[in-house]
């Protein structure tokens, strides 16, 4: 009966590792037709190969490698269909402001109380490379030009600003507790001139910089769970209303079988003022969700509700709150145009009502070109 039990139990692990050695000859083989296309530029026929290969694979070294041609072969077709690894993006745009909003960190925004329309100008240069099947690079350039039509008040086109951005990004494809995974390394810069005296003249009004850390994993097909952490520098041309902020957050992207996304958000920043009064902490939470119709259009209404504890100005200011909604459209009409609207109100509850109590409705539509 003992010697019975052991010649199950053999033929049992024989089966067993006959199975593995098969399913992952299968692989290989499905592997060996992925590269095949891959090397030809057929990266969707690759993708799909690729993906029966994961599929058969026993051995999880093996599925992590294929798992890693997948997200390589993705990121050359991204390329492919770019024709070149250079983006350019110039965009135009009219807008309406119930209530314009004194320019600087939002922990320090003030209403005018006044109303105005303007444009917005902008252009974004990005490149993206790819330099293995785990490893790759992007950067960003923008500009932007905000001018108000309202020029008979100062405390209107005071607010006239240039601003300009810089990021440089390291991503890298990977595993985390065997789950696939994406950690982003980011550095970025920018630097605002401002019309702030009144003058008609824009004049160095701030600068900030910091680094970005964030590590996405895919904990199913259709969800990503995001962790970050934002180090931020902001100066400003009154040295007293500097200020460094720390802001971790938990993110959350899912995938409905419609294929439109939900998307939910928690941070917490973690603000120290160069002066102690304007030290704070802020808590928000934000949802959105992206919904396309057709391959062309897609809107997007999202929720936005703050906590902030001014700290040592809680006698005046109390525990503000700040509430936001809105309604954002994008319709791309041919390979280079597109055309975008947004719709936000927003509301701001404070202790001192004349300066950080106010509401604002925001109306914008504009046009943007792809070179």
């Amino acid at each position: 009966m003992k010697f019975f039990l052991i010649f199950i139990l053999a033929n049992l692990l024989l089966g067993s590792l006959s199975f593995a050695q098969d399913s992952d000859t299968l692989a290989n083989a499905f592997k060996e037709q992925a590269d095949s296309y891959a090397e030809s530029e057929l990266y969707d026929e690759a993708i799909g190969q690729y993906q029966q290969a994961a599929d058969a694979a026993f051995n999880q070294e093996l599925k992590h490698k294929i798992m890693l041609s997948i997200e390589h072969a993705k990121l050359k077709k991204i390329e492919l269909n770019k024709e070149h690894n250079w983006d350019f993006t110039f965009g135009q745009s009219a807008f309406y402001d119930s209530n314009v909003l004194r320019q600087g960190p939002e922990s320090q925004q003030t209403g005018t109380q006044k109303a105005s329309p303007g444009t917005v100008t902008n252009l974004y240069q990005s490149y993206a490379k790819s330099f293995s099947k785990i490893h790759a690079l992007q950067q960003q350039l923008g500009l932007i030009y905000n001018r108000y039509t309202d020029r008979a008040h100062s405390n209107i086109y005071s607010n006239d600003s240039l601003q300009g951005s810089f990021s440089f990004s390291y991503l890298w494809l990977h595993l985390f507790m065997r789950t696939k995974a994406q950690a982003r390394y980011e550095v970025f810069a920018d630097y605002s001139l401002q019309d702030y005296e009144g003058k008609n003249t824009l004049r160095y009004f701030s600068k900030d910089y910091g680094i970005n850390l964030i590590e996405s994993i895919q904990t199913s097909q259709s969800h990503d769970l995001i962790f970050a952490v934002r180090i931020q520098k902001y100066d400003n041309e009154n040295r007293e209303n500097g200020l460094t902020t720390i802001t971790p957050s938990l993110s959350s992207s899912l995938k409905t079988s419609s294929g439109n996304t939900i998307y939910q958000s928690l941070e917490s920043q973690f603000i120290t003022g160069e002066v102690s009064t304007n030290d704070s902490r802020v808590y928000q939470y934000q949802i959105s969700y992206i919904r396309y119709l057709g391959d062309n259009l897609s809107i997007t209404p999202y929720l936005q509700f703050q906590l902030q504890d001014t700290k040592e100005q809680k006698d005046t200011r109390g525990t503000e709150s700040n509430y936001l909604g809105g309604l954002s459209s994008s319709y791309k009409f041919s390979k280079k145009w597109s055309f975008d609207s947004s719709l936000v109100h927003r509301r701001r509850y404070s202790k001192e009502k004349t300066l950080y109590t106010y509401y604002q409705t925001l109306l914008q539509l504009g046009a943007s070109y792809e070179f």
